[in-house]
């Protein structure tokens, strides 16, 4: 009976232990994904690569043979990133609803939406997470008031 016992609770026991020990790890790989979002928003390619968007003229569909096609390629591959990892809870949603950068976001959609639809004729998953992203963001916005931030074109 007392050995029963000693065997129910060290297994309590140790289910707590693990339970707590895959929460910290959960936690640990959210911040290291914090920690590599704002390294790669930081990095010169990105950099380089906001720059060029900022610069698009209204309608600029994206050809291969243009010279800004791999900055905006890059960028695109990394608003996309940054959606699958929002989708499946690695990168919390709070580094874009309260901050500049979800508002740039929405923004470069704007001046980005006619080269990703024109993508998705070839690829119809091109850019999907990176559309689902700015929609939850724009519906923050919304809710906050402030649509005033949806279709700036940024010069």
């Amino acid at each position: 009976m007392k050995l029963e016992i000693f065997i129910a609770i060290t297994g309590a026991i140790t289910g707590i232990l693990g339970l707590v020990i895959s929460c910290l790890g959960y936690w640990r790989n959210r911040a290291e994904a914090v920690s590599h979002f704002f390294s790669l928003d930081q990095s010169p390619d990105m950099i380089r690569a906001r720059g060029i968007i900022y610069r698009l003229e209204k309608d600029y569909i994206n050809t291969q043979d243009d010279e800004r096609d791999k900055d905006i390629s890059f960028a695109l591959g990394v608003f996309e990133y940054w959606g699958v990892l929002v989708k499946k809870h690695q990168l919390p949603y709070w580094i874009f609803k309260n901050r500049a950068t979800g508002i740039c976001l929405v923004q470069f959609y704007s001046k980005l939406e006619p080269t990703i639809k024109a993508r998705q004729k070839y690829n119809p998953y091109q850019g999907v997470n990176y559309e689902w992203l700015v929609n939850r963001l724009r519906k923050t916005l919304k809710r906050k008031g402030k649509e005033e931030f949806f279709d700036i074109i940024i010069l």
